[in-house]
């Protein structure tokens, strides 16, 4: 029979455990969170993602690629939300991966507001499989970087597009 000390020591240990292994645990402190949001229809029905900014150190540049499976979703509109300057998009949705940059060459400082950097529309294809499309993004560390041309880190949180 477990004491009562011992019941308390195992579950607030199981509950730190959880924390840490958590994926939506913060970043480690000073690193910024770009993340994608969760989405889910139907076959030949859309889905909007949400592609937000937490927890920013402060940049003026940043460059990424969304990576999803183009077997199974088609990219119809990329919408920016003027969170940051000078939007730099694929020149095409029909582009795989799609490229997405912001460039303020002439910012007199940091842009260091969180929020919504651009939504992304999929088509859900008419043949795509039941389950779970990951979106990602991807990114290399000296493709953010602040005002003083400093890389700035950033964790990449992938979203879902759940075809039912």
């Amino acid at each position: 029979m477990f004491k009562p000390y011992r019941l308390f020591s195992l579950v607030l240990s199981l509950i730190l455990m959880g924390g840490l292994l958590s994926p939506n645990a913060r970043a480690a402190e000073g690193t910024g969170v770009i993340a994608v949001s969760d989405a889910e229809g139907a076959p030949g029905e859309t889905g909007t993602v949400s592609v937000t900014i937490q927890d920013n150190p402060g940049i003026i540049a940043a460059a990424m690629e969304v990576v999803y499976d183009h077997t199974q979703l088609k990219l119809l509109q990329v919408e920016d939300a003027n969170l940051l300057q000078e939007p730099t998009f694929g020149a095409s949705v029909e582009q795989y991966p799609y490229y997405l940059s912001w460039n303020d060459a002439l910012a007199s400082d940091n842009h260091t507001d969180d929020g919504l950097l651009v939504t992304l529309t999929f088509a859900i294809l008419e043949d795509a499989q039941p389950g779970t499309v990951e979106i990602a993004l991807s990114g290399d560390v000296n493709d953010l970087f602040n005002w003083d041309l400093n890389n700035v880190p950033f964790v990449f949180r992938s979203g879902t597009v759940t075809v039912t």
